[in-house]
């Protein structure tokens, strides 16, 4: 079974929500500024992903006293 394409909105809205942890992610939108500025601005981790096409997503936590 393959994946559903995520739109454009629908990642703008995880990468600026608390709502997850982790999602999967079109490689092709990495090369989008505004997404990409997103992603740093947010604090995500891209890691590469089994399936072609896609990379993982993941929000870096830091826990400070």
């Amino acid at each position: 079974m393959g994946r559903q394409m995520i739109s454009i909105d629908e990642c703008c809205y995880l990468l600026t929500t608390n709502l997850v942890s982790g999602f999967y992610f079109p490689e092709s939108y990495l090369s989008i500024p505004e997404l990409d500025h997103l992603i740093q601005l947010h604090n995500w981790s891209v890691f590469a992903s089994e399936v072609a096409g896609w990379v993982y997503l993941r929000r870096r936590i830091v826990y400070q006293d």
